[in-house]
């Protein structure tokens, strides 16, 4: 990640700060986002600074307080509870189609937004015969 242009993290974060602020109507909600897979919490710490937010960040493994320790297939939210959904670089597990239906199951119906960035070579193999240009395997989808 460290030698790719952009940080697909930063990308999520700018999107969410940017979508936040063009919806007047929702200027004083607080969006509830779920963050799959977060890691060292990075996208909760961007998002500290505004009172816009609020973070449930979840790894395997809590690597430090403000990541709850769980598996990403069922994670400790209520149903239809949460605006948008994350998964950066963490869709790794033999069972992540169970992870895209946690999301679904906290996932506002209708209003939540499912985000995905993942590398391309996750998804499709050496071979694969698709029609973009750009073969390389560490593009982020």
């Amino acid at each position: 990640v460290k030698e790719w242009p952009m940080n697909p993290v930063d990308i999520i974060a700018d999107w969410l700060l940017h979508n936040k602020r063009s919806k007047k109507d929702n200027k004083n909600d607080t969006v509830i986002v779920a963050d799959f897979g977060c890691g060292d919490a990075t996208l909760a710490k961007k998002l500290t600074n505004t009172n816009d937010f609020l973070v449930h960040s979840f790894d395997l493994v809590a690597s430090c307080d403000i990541v709850t320790a769980c598996d990403m297939a069922n994670v400790p939210l209520p149903n239809d509870s949460v605006d948008v959904a994350v998964f950066c670089l963490s869709l790794m597990g033999t069972n992540l189609a169970d992870f895209i239906r946690e999301a679904h199951r906290v996932l506002k119906p209708a209003t939540g937004i499912l985000k995905i960035a993942e590398v391309r070579s996750r998804f499709f193999s050496n071979n694969h015969n698709n029609n973009d240009d750009d073969d390389d395997e560490d593009t982020v989808l």
